[in-house]
């Protein structure tokens, strides 16, 4: 018998997120809108993956310019 079921938990998911007072519903919701909204950022990894001319995106591969010259607030001129 695994220890959320010992502490009166009906899952092992419901027993962690009770440390964060997170009802499961609020998980439940965000899981499912991740799950609908990520063909987007699926699509923009792919860009900059295709635009980097790599196999395999890092994470600091995310904060690299992707037009040359560009700096940082050269759009507020």
């Amino acid at each position: 018998m695994n220890l959320s079921k010992l502490r009166n938990y009906p899952s092992a998911l419901e027993k962690s997120l009770f440390g964060d007072q997170v009802p499961k519903e609020v998980y439940d919701n965000l899981i499912m809108s991740t799950k609908q909204n990520i063909g987007p950022m699926h699509k923009y990894i792919h860009l900059r993956k295709k635009l980097l001319g790599v196999e395999e995106l890092r994470a600091y591969d995310l904060s690299v310019p992707l037009v040359e010259g560009a700096k940082e607030g050269d759009f507020l001129r």
